[in-house]
């Protein structure tokens, strides 16, 4: 009976873990959010297990290339997502004008390497 009363509780929790095995689903979320604030991104599972911590978990390296703006749009939407992210280490860096192929984006544009932590169901 208590099962019953919580169970669409259990089920919002659950859905903060992502599947080690098969982190897809979370892959595609840090690709759309990339598209849809314009900026490029290259993602890198650097380990299955997230050191200093005892939970199960993914550990990722993300790259990200654009203005200034959506970079900071980018690690709010992380940081608010469905998922138990921890952004662990975050480096920006200014691109150069030789780097740059749009002109007219001279000003902004920054490239973001950050270290996150992903939990993963137990």
């Amino acid at each position: 009976e208590n099962y019953l009363n919580f169970k669409s509780n259990i089920e919002k929790v659950n859905s903060f873990f992502i599947d080690q095995k098969e982190p897809l689903e979370f892959i595609n979320f840090i690709e759309k959010t990339a598209e849809k604030l314009n900026l490029s991104v290259e993602i890198f599972i650097n380990s299955n297990k997230i050191e200093g911590l005892e939970l199960p978990g993914l550990s990722f390296q993300i790259k990200a290339s654009g203005t200034f703006t959506n970079i900071m749009k980018f690690l709010d939407k992380m940081e608010s997502a469905n998922y138990l992210v921890e952004i662990d280490n975050l480096n920006m860096q200014k691109i150069s004008e030789k780097e740059i192929n749009n002109k007219t984006q001279k000003t902004n544009y920054i490239r973001a390497t950050m270290n996150i932590s992903v939990f993963s169901k137990p």
